[in-house]
């Protein structure tokens, strides 16, 4: 009589093919790698935004980005000192302008975003390839006025 051969190859390949999913499924999750989402705010073209340009006139510092590493690098790090000056000051009247060449690369464009997130200016519109960083108001007001009644009509 031939002995009857178990195959048990064939049983572990199909627990290890059913199994391997359900333990990667369950270790993202509790991780929370699948579930957090992020993104960047950024405000799209729109007439309102050019409109906005359009009648607050300010005195922007340009920079512009060309993809040359040596020249964007300096160009960025003028731009962090400007943003950050502005930020600081709540200075309304100067602003900065990105433009990016038609051969600048997108780490530079994200680069642009990192110094926004770090030095947190009040309000930035993208327009195109147009990135225009500004104060809208000023938060520095009279500490000794009187409260002034807001009226509703």
């Amino acid at each position: 009589m031939i002995p009857h051969r178990r195959h048990f190859a064939l049983q572990g390949l199909t627990a290890i093919t059913l199994l391997t999913p359900v333990l990667l499924f369950y270790y993202l999750y509790k991780v929370n790698i699948v579930t957090n989402e992020t993104a960047i705010p950024v405000w799209v073209d729109d007439d309102k935004m050019q409109h906005a340009l359009d009648n607050h006139k300010r005195d922007y510092i340009t920079i512009k980005i060309t993809g040359d590493k040596e020249w964007d690098t300096a160009q960025m790090q003028k731009a962090q000192d400007a943003v950050r000056d502005i930020s600081a000051a709540n200075d309304t009247i100067k602003g900065v302008h990105f433009y990016f060449d038609k051969h600048s690369k997108y780490n530079e464009f994200v680069e642009a975003l990192n110094i926004l997130q770090v030095e947190k200016p009040q309000d930035f519109i993208l327009i195109d390839n147009h990135l225009w960083v500004f104060n809208t108001y000023c938060t520095d007001y009279n500490v000794g006025a009187e409260e002034i009644p807001m009226i509703f009509l």
